[in-house]
């Protein structure tokens, strides 16, 4: 796969995540990682991590050099009811509004007070 051609990578991520196979898919990624830099394969890989429950590889991730758009991943992942990574996506880009909505919904009650 030439890394110019970026189309078929997202016929592979849209295929992997129909099929579910996030464990193949993270691996996938991480190796696309090198060879293109495109926020969709990071968003693409923060999405793999939250829904693995990997919440320690995200934050990680999300820490580190990306190009991950943490505003549209974290909305995914709320609308996926997935919001201890929504959660953290949200915190790396300091919205406390949905802070405060993922810790509500995680019965933090008082974190999302002081969030919001």
């Amino acid at each position: 796969m030439k890394s110019k051609d970026s189309s078929q990578y997202f016929q592979i991520i849209n295929l992997a995540e129909n099929e579910g196979k996030y464990e193949i898919l993270i691996k996938f990624l991480l190796m696309a990682r090198e060879l293109v830099k495109d926020s969709n394969i990071d968003n693409s890989l923060s999405f793999a991590y939250a829904k693995l429950s990997k919440n320690t590889d995200l934050e990680t991730f999300i820490n580190g050099a990306n190009s991950v758009d943490a505003q549209r991943v974290g909305d995914r992942c709320f609308e996926e009811k997935l919001y201890e990574a929504a959660k953290i996506l949200f915190v790396s880009i300091k919205n406390n509004a949905k802070i405060a909505s993922c810790l509500v919904r995680l019965k933090q009650f008082q974190a999302a007070i002081d969030s919001a």
